[in-house]
């Protein structure tokens, strides 16, 4: 059943179309097996709303906005309520604030966001489990990325990667996951970014990967059998702050068991600070170049180096070059701690 509650021209559905400007597209569904497609593009003030509810609903929406006449940007918001939901949003074009917020409910859904050039928001959140979301920005600058997954297997994706041999510059990402067995992966390409992921649950994954000078990356977790891996990149002045002992956002009580971590850093003058909680918790840190720490301060929540609590604990800190320093502190009993300074 296929129900059609609101329709507001300006656009084409299924078929395709362009229109010049002051585009303006509203569509409701209610019932089951249900698509929607929304094409606007050239230049105009775009804006659609797509709002479904139902099972095994589809949503696909292109917004194109290259330039006067009619100049800046296109606006989505697409709010999906049932099981086994898709949206697909690709935005293109360099003018305005490029703005998508995407909500799904339910079980199995997924969510793509694509943005091409400008300043782009993107937003999704999805409540359930077996979620996939991925935000991509490409040839962006000052975008953010927010991804929220409430559930179990949950799979979230944010990439910035430049256009050409420009990078992305001032980018910020987030995720946030509650749940079971989730997979957070942020990677961005460019100076001055900043990455954050926040994961309560058990069996996390988080995996965080920054090239370029002058970024930022937060690690926050609260719970069971986590495995993280930071890199930085080729680049200088990077700051990495890790928390998987419950404290930050989360609880306050030293949570994170059996959790694996692993840094690396490339290039000169970066900080890497944090702190493990738990048992049986293994910490891998690599520094290349000169002048990097373990250390605290310097605006990284004031963690003094990087420590480990409770037992069986292995920490090892290689830093190759020179002037570097490092702080390792491990409370508790049969702990192993390196580190090795060339």
């Amino acid at each position: 059943m296929k129900k059609l509650s609101t329709l507001t021209l300006g656009l084409l559905f299924a078929a395709g179309s362009a229109f010049a400007q002051s585009n303006d597209a509203t569509v409701d569904q209610t019932g089951d097996d249900n698509d929607a497609i929304v094409e606007q593009t050239n230049a105009g003030n775009n804006s659609a709303t797509v709002s479904q509810s139902g099972d095994e609903n589809q949503a696909d929406l292109i917004q194109r906005n290259y330039g006067a006449p009619g100049s800046a940007g296109h606006e989505a918001d697409i709010n999906q309520e049932g099981d086994r939901n898709e949206a697909d949003v690709l935005s293109q074009g360099g003018v305005g604030v490029n703005t998508i917020d995407l909500d799904q409910l339910g079980m199995d859904n997924y969510a793509r966001i694509d943005q091409f050039w400008g300043s782009n928001d993107a937003e999704v959140l999805q409540d359930g489990s077996e979620n996939d979301a991925l935000i991509s920005h490409r040839g962006t600058f000052d975008s953010e990325a927010l991804i929220k997954q409430v559930g179990s297997d949950n799979e979230a994706f944010i990439r910035d990667a430049g256009q050409g041999t420009g990078p992305n510059t001032g980018t910020s990402s987030k995720i946030e996951q509650y749940g079971d067995d989730n997979y957070a992966s942020i990677d961005q390409y460019g100076d001055g970014n900043s990455a954050s992921s926040w994961v309560a649950g058990s069996d996390n994954e988080v995996l965080q990967t920054q090239s370029s000078a002058n970024n930022g990356q937060r690690v926050e977790i609260t719970g069971d059998n986590n495995t993280y891996t930071v890199d930085q990149e080729v680049g200088t002045g990077n700051r990495l702050y890790v928390n998987s002992r419950g404290t930050g956002p989360g609880g306050n009580t030293s949570d994170a068991y059996d959790s694996d971590f692993t840094a690396t850093q490339s290039g000169s003058s970066n900080l890497i600070s944090g702190s493990m909680g738990g048992t049986n918790n293994s910490l891998t840190i690599t520094q290349l170049g000169d002048n990097n720490s373990v250390s605290g301060g310097l605006g990284m929540w004031d963690a003094a180096g990087f420590t480990i609590e409770g037992s069986n604990n292995v920490g090892v800190i290689d830093q190759l070059s020179n002037g570097n320093s490092a702080v390792m502190n491990i409370a508790g009993s049969g702990n192993t701690a390196t580190i090795t300074q060339n």
